[in-house]
């Protein structure tokens, strides 16, 4: 198997921690403790998951593995409503370059999304300041945040659908737990 690929039967291995819990490990280390913020791991355990944190490319994954029902499904649409926690709403997202636009230029589709326009706008300054397209740096640079930002706002929607379907969890639990009382 090549190095690069993450391999999810090491994941799902389960060893004893210091309480005799099962709980799933990379690798044993005596020197650090489970964080708290792992849902899936007790906060008493003595295991490392080495690269397997928030903030990493792989967590995602781990996550989906090791919670199929919690983690969002980023192929369809969100299963909450958008508005929800928004007291004015929010405001809708309009993309700014029209269909008939972008097939005139012969725009790529992947280059279809909320920042077209600005992709149009960095190819045509590409056109008219041909052979010194460093002059439209600016336009390149805008086109860019644009694409960053698309991606961060993606980002947000994914981490929001999942604390939401996590919080439903907790709330199904808790109405679970006060019936049986």
């Amino acid at each position: 198997m090549p190095r690069h690929v993450l391999d999810l039967r090491r994941i799902v291995t389960s060893t004893d921690d210091d309480c005799g819990n099962e709980v799933p490990s990379l690798r044993r280390s005596r020197r650090s403790r489970c964080s708290p913020a792992l849902p899936f791991l007790p906060s008493c355990c003595n295991c490392d998951l080495g690269s397997v944190s928030m903030g990493n490319a792989a967590g995602h994954v781990v996550f989906e593995f090791m919670h199929p029902e919690l983690a969002p499904d980023h192929k369809n649409p969100p299963t909450f409503d958008p508005n929800l926690g928004f007291l004015n709403g929010r405001k809708e997202r309009v993309m700014i370059a029209t269909q008939e636009e972008l097939n005139e230029l012969s725009i790529p589709l992947e280059k279809r999304d909320y920042c077209a326009h600005l992709y149009v706008k960095w190819l045509k300054c590409r056109q008219q300041n041909y052979p010194l397209c460093q002059r439209c740096h600016h336009e390149k640079h805008d086109y860019e945040q644009c694409e960053y930002d698309d991606f961060v706002l993606r980002m947000k929607e994914y981490e929001r659908e999942k604390r939401l379907k996590m919080r439903a969890e907790r709330i199904q639990a808790k109405k679970l737990a006060e019936d049986l009382e």
